[in-house]
């Protein structure tokens, strides 16, 4: 296996699932004397939800990392608040690293400044490792990160240039497992480019995803294509929408392209869209950009991922004309971005999912925010134009043993034409074709979902790794 495979949930995630499906949920949760944002919810494949965000003490004026864990069905079990000092300390992505234990993307306020710092904790909140990011002479965030199969980590954010201080730069940077810096990358370009998001790709490179400015006011998603070994720039390329538009998220499908996910303003709606474009990574090269039109009145996609059937589930927030509020949208489109359903949660007036994962069970966890009652979100559901899994005709297990160990070969009951094997955040471990077993050599212990295709049929199968 090549260096490149994501193994994001893994060593002692490996309790054998025996619980029945939950019911689908909305909880919102939070100390009601603190005000809360949630970023990002993973389910261990013993059913525990762990959710990261921050939250702010109007009173105390202090803001705290806040990291908590939930039960299958939504109930809260413990919240802890991470301190730093005196100093606010924001969370701007929470993602499971390849040891079980979670990394976050944050930024730390201190009279004035801005410096950004990765924390890894366990899954009881502790802080086991932490360094700082960027530039220590510049006010600078990172809102990006993520992690190779090595351990290497890569952040990704902005900056003002340090020369003439009028002009935002992005820039990545690559850290070894234990902190150490390997490389700085920084966009130098007149232009004001923000990353937001950041990627290894299946065959090592980076992917950094953002808005570069055109004019005052007006901005349009750019991609930058890094060689992860040096740093170098292999590819760039600005994604036009015509009017004021940006990026949030961006992943590679099981294809092999890129798909990204944002807002932008269009000729019937000033308030924004939700945009979606697929691009070939090869040499940076735009396939198609489609819009997702809706009620004029402010929609955007912050973070998407691919399905067992390679459709794409998009989430953000989106106005609801029938309850007049904007409110957390879950939508499901095909593989060339045609919209098969929309569907809305949360009931208060202003609310906003910032990501989306696969539940170990047959649908999605959404995290974000109840911005009027400031509490965190959590929902759990499917989308209403989806089949599950477990509604594919003629689908019975062909998997076995399951669990599995680690090292050994998993024997299918029938051959199939071909498998994904995916990790819990999403992203495809490996492939084959016409195949009867499936090496589990590379794979570290924890939850996957394998989806298999015969005779045009596609279903998926969860499989436990220990």
């Amino acid at each position: 296996m090549s260096k490149f495979i994501h193994l994001l949930f893994s060593l002692f995630f490996v309790s054998v699932l025996t619980q029945a499906q939950p019911a689908f949920f909305t909880k919102e949760f939070g100390d009601t004397t603190l005000i809360h944002t949630g970023k990002a919810a993973f389910q261990s494949s013993s059913g525990s939800i762990y959710y990261g965000g921050h939250a702010l003490n109007i009173n105390a004026d202090s803001m705290y990392a806040e990291f908590s864990k939930l039960d299958e069905n939504g109930n809260l079990i413990f919240s802890k608040l991470i301190s730093y000092g005196g100093s606010h300390l924001m969370v701007e992505r929470m993602m499971p690293d390849r040891t079980g234990n979670f990394l976050l993307c944050c930024n730390v306020y201190t009279a004035g400044n801005v410096t950004p710092l990765v924390l890894r904790v366990d899954t009881s909140g502790t802080v086991v490792q932490s360094f700082d990011c960027g530039s220590p002479n510049v006010n600078n965030s990172i809102v990006g990160i993520a992690e190779d199969i090595d351990g290497c980590i890569v952040v990704s954010g902005f900056y003002p240039d340090s020369t003439t201080a009028q002009f935002v730069q992005f820039f990545a940077q690559k850290f070894s497992s234990s902190g150490i810096l390997q490389w700085t990358f920084l966009n130098n370009d007149i232009k004001k480019n923000l990353s937001f998001d950041c990627h290894f790709l299946a065959d090592g490179r980076i992917i950094l995803s953002g808005d570069e400015q055109l004019t005052s006011g007006t901005y349009n998603p750019f991609l930058v294509c890094l060689d992860s070994t040096n740093g170098q720039k292999q590819w760039e390329l600005s994604i036009s929408s015509h009017y004021n538009s940006g990026s949030k998220s961006v992943m590679q499908d099981s294809d092999g392209n890129l798909v990204l996910v944002g807002e932008a303003a269009t000729d019937s709606s000033a308030n924004f869209d939700i945009i979606l474009s697929k691009i070939d990574p090869t040499a940076g090269t735009l396939i198609w950009h489609k819009y997702l039109r809706a009620s004029n009145e402010s929609d955007a996609g912050f973070h998407l991922l691919e399905n067992a059937f390679h459709e794409y589930l998009i989430t953000g927030y989106g106005y609801d004309t029938a309850t007049s509020k904007k409110r957390v949208v879950l939508i499901l489109t095909d593989s060339s971005g045609t919209e098969l359903s929309r569907d809305y949660f949360a009931d208060s007036p202003i609310n906003i999912a910032y990501t989306i994962s696969p539940s170990i069970y047959d649908g999605y966890l959404l995290a974000g925010t109840d911005n009027t009652l400031g509490q965190n979100i959590l929902v759990y559901a499917r989308p209403s134009g989806s089949i599950g899994i477990s509604e594919v005709p003629e689908h019975s297990s062909i998997i076995y043993p399951n669990p599995a160990s680690t090292g050994t070969e998993l024997k299918l009951k029938r051959s199939v034409e071909h498998f994904d094997v995916v990790n819990i955040s999403g992203q495809v471990v490996f492939s084959g074709n016409d195949s009867a077993s499936i090496p589990l050599q590379s794979l570290s212990p924890g939850a996957y979902i394998i989806r298999f295709s015969i005779a045009r049929k596609q279903f998926s199968e969860l499989l436990i790794v220990q």
